[in-house]
Order: structure tokens, then sequence, then C-alpha cells
């Protein structure tokens, strides 16, 4: 019953999660009795008159049992801050959500969790790292948080489905729809392993642009660490990263060019003070995972694609000038660009200086 009224409660516009905190507060958690207050009893609480106005005529138009019943029909869930499964890390945020929506389960036989962040425009290089980086977090049980969008948060996700383990995606807009939509064959794939969709906006809610800063604060506060993979300086996800902060969230970037405009938020945030990561290993080590010696001990540096495999094989201990190295492969000069400046982060090869590398 009290997630019924609730839900009624997150259909009003004029409240949000503040608002809704301050009224179960009022009515010693009772939302049902939320619902049916008099406007004089909604007055006791100090609301703004123009708030309690909004509330009470759109009332009106809602009926809970019949919304609780859309979201039975579509197989969604609520999760309040009283039921056990709500994710405990998002209590300690400072406006946690009154209520989430969810699909699929949050898997808790997999307790850490690490949020990656990007950019929806990724560069070849981003590409690379976000997958590598991210199947090996996967590799050792981390449940991915993400966002769903396009480009670091889709490719994320994809990389903990190879990894066959569960990941979950935040959405900014209603479960009843998928945003973006090119991602909606992905959304089904994260359900079938084991994965979760979760929102704190009820359904109908469209993607609005002021929706994904809240967003963000949730794939922020659900995880343990952020990880940002590539970014430029007006990305979003610096947002998240800015979010992490506050919540006292640790948080880690991937550096990049420093012509390269994709690069530039990730960068910045590494002389800001964001731990510098070149791989899987700096994120475990820094997090004292149990698991983390015995993953360094084990792992080895190898080409991870057929593209790094190529360059590898062509290159020796003797420098190799990068024209020629081109000419070997019969790849494009991005191609081997940004192959060869993950194969250096990662300890592979070496730029000796005038444009020539060496196999380490």
């Amino acid at each position: 019953m009290q997630n019924i009224y609730l839900n009624a409660l997150n259909l009003i516009s004029s409240l949000g999660p503040k608002r809704i905190k301050h009224l179960l507060a009022s009515f010693k958690n009772n939302a049902a009795k939320i619902w049916e207050a008099t406007i004089s009893e909604l007055k006791i609480t100090a609301l703004p008159s123009n708030v309690i106005d909004a509330f009470l005529y759109e009332r009106k138009s809602i009926n809970p049992e019949l919304e609780w019943e859309k979201l039975e029909k579509l197989n969604i869930r609520i999760l309040s801050q009283d039921d056990s499964d709500y994710p405990k890390l998002l209590l300690q945020i400072p406006v946690p959500p009154p209520i989430l929506y969810i699909k699929g389960t949050l898997s808790p036989n997999f307790p850490f969790r690490i949020a990656v962040v990007g950019s929806r425009k990724i560069s070849l290089y981003g590409k690379q790292v976000t997958e590598e980086i991210v199947y090996d977090l996967a590799l050792n049980k981390i449940v991915i948080v993400s966002g769903l969008a396009l480009g670091v948060d889709g490719l994320a996700h994809t990389a903990c489905i190879k990894a066959q383990t569960p990941t979950i995606a935040i959405l900014a807009n209603g479960l009843d729809k998928i945003y973006p939509s090119l991602n909606y064959s992905l959304s089904q794939q994260i359900l079938e392993h084991r994965g979760a969709l979760l929102s704190e906006f009820p359904i109908h809610t469209p993607p609005l642009k002021q929706n994904f800063p809240r967003r963000n604060r949730i794939i922020s506060g659900i995880a343990q660490a952020v990880l940002i993979t590539e970014a430029t300086l007006k990305s979003g996800s610096l947002i998240t990263a800015s979010h992490a902060l506050e919540q006292n969230r640790d948080v880690f970037a991937v550096p990049g060019s420093i012509y390269n405009k994709n690069s530039e938020g990730t960068n910045n945030l590494i002389k800001q003070g964001a731990k510098l990561t070149t791989n899987a290993m700096d994120i475990l080590s820094e997090l004292n995972l149990q698991k983390a010696k015995q993953y360094i001990q084990t792992r080895k540096v190898l080409p991870s694609s057929p593209i790094q495999q190529k360059i590898y094989d062509n290159l020796s201990k003797e420098p190799t000038f990068i024209d020629l190295l081109i000419k070997r492969v019969e790849l494009s000069a991005q191609e081997v660009n940004s192959a060869l400046t993950l194969m250096e982060i990662k300890g592979m090869v070496k730029n000796v200086g005038g444009g020539q590398y060496v196999i380490i």
C-alpha cells in the first residue's frame, strides 16, 4: 500500500525528491496519509502555497490503484527507501530518490559497482579503452553502472554482457520507453544477463534535458567509484564526476592525447586529482579488492584486438618509423595512431622519439 501511494506522489509535477522527503517526515512516513491530506494539514508542513495548490489540483486526476496496475502490466517494480533491495549506497547521497522504478535485478551476489561514463561521440581510441578496461573489470565480477546512452555508455554495457557479468543502466525517462531507441536491443540483453534498468522517473516521463543531471547523481551514487574513459570539457559525464566527488566516491580517469578534444575533459580531471587510469589493474589495486593481487599477478598484457596484434607483429626491439609501420600493416594512419596510443599506455610499446616505436 505504501508504494502505491509513493508512486502516486511521484506523479505530482510540483513535488520532487526533496519535497516528498519533507512530506514523509511530516506525516510519519505514511504516503497514504499524505495523499489524502486536507489543505489545512498540508499547510502545517510549510510547503509553499502554490505547491500545495498544484498538488491538490493534480491529485484529482490521478487514481493511485490504476497507476499501480499500469506498472504491474509493464512488469515494473518499485523500490522505496524502506525496501531491503533499495541500494544502500544511494541512501548516503544528499537527496536520494524516494522511490526507484526497476526492471530486472540488482544482482546482490555482485556487491561491488563501478560507474563508467564518457562521450557519446566516441573516438576509436575511446572505444578501445572503454571496451578493454570495462571487460577486465567485468571479468573480476564488478558490476558496471552506466546510462545506456550512445558512445561510452553503450560500449560499457556491451562489454559486461560479453564478460557474462550483470550491468545496470540508469535512465533519464520512464521505464516504459527506452532512450535512445537505438539501444532497445541492448536494454533487453541487459535484462537477459541478470542486469537491471533503473529510473527515478515515473512511466510516461520523456527524456527531458533537465532529467539527465538528476539521472547522473544516481549513476555515481549507486556505485563505489566512477570511471570516465573519454570526455570533452563540456561532456555531461563531467557532471557525473562532480556528483561523485560530492558523494565521496573515488573518481578515475583515462588520459588521452593533448591534441584530442575528446580527452580534454579526462585530462583536466586528472589535473584536478582524479586517479590516472591506464587499465583495470589500476582501479582494482586502488580499491583494494580481494582479487586484485591475484589478477595483477596472472594478467598478461597482450594485444586485445586484431589491429593491435597486427601492429605488435610488425614491431620489434629495433625502432620502427610510424610511416613505415602504417605501410606494413596496411591500415589507416588514424587506426594505427589510436592503437599505438592505447598500446603505449598499456606498456606494450614505447615511443622512443622521432615518430619511432619499439615493443617492450
